[in-house]
């Protein structure tokens, strides 16, 4: 291959494909990561959150402010990834080999692996990335940019969660439910004391959060 041989072939072989699976899990695993922060969100962070947590959102803004464009620079990088993966495969084993190889690494260090733990730590790894994924837009701009504005164009500009009335109220029913389970949970705890006067205010508080829930 590219007219080395022996050894050199070989060793070339074996980076490309390590390379490949790199890129593809790195990009697999950005974008549900990247896609996954809302824009209000990182706002918040900026705000009202730690030091890292700060520069990690003020990294990343920039880039969610243009979704489409870099949503197209991470697709368009994962699939050169993995179309490039089967080609070097192909030079290393049989093309029946191959296929089977480059599905399975693919499907394990492409996506499964990058994806489930990217998700967990999205900011920070967001953060870090953001630099990078700043010059793959610019690389890629002759392509990816004439498409990102086109998706603009076709399904709106923000990429957000939109919630009909309907599931706003569920959404708040269902986080004053979760506050209420909370607070019987921890004031079973303290009514463990021979106070009932205590245990009188903790049921007084349930009842209320059920009305809160009901009236919601």
């Amino acid at each position: 291959m590219f007219g080395l041989a022996g050894d050199e072939a070989l060793t070339a072989n074996i980076a490309i494909v390590f390379v490949t699976v790199l890129v593809a899990g790195l990009m697999s695993g950005l974008t549900l990561a990247l896609f996954s922060l809302e824009e209000n969100y990182l706002k918040v962070m900026v705000t009202s959150g730690t030091h890292s947590e700060m520069r990690h959102a003020q990294r990343l803004l920039p880039l969610l402010q243009e979704p489409h464009w870099l949503l197209v620079t991470l697709l368009l990088c994962n699939a050169a990834a993995v179309e490039s993966l089967p080609l070097a495969l192909n030079q290393l084993v049989s093309p029946a080999m191959a296929i089977i190889l480059s599905v399975t690494m693919v499907l394990l260090f492409g996506e499964i692996i990058p994806q489930a733990a990217f998700v967990r730590h999205a900011l920070v790894i967001g953060g870090f990335a953001a630099a990078p994924l700043k010059v793959l837009m610019l690389l890629t701009g002759i392509i990816s940019y004439p498409l990102g504005k086109l998706l603009d164009r076709l399904v709106g500009h923000k990429i957000g969660i939109l919630y009909r009335r309907f599931e706003l109220r569920e959404f708040i029913r269902l986080q004053v439910a979760e506050a209420a389970g909370h607070g019987s949970s921890s004031s079973s705890s303290s009514s463990s004391s021979p106070s009932e006067g205590g245990g009188g205010s903790a049921n007084d508080s349930d009842s209320s959060s059920d009305s809160d829930a009901e009236q919601l």
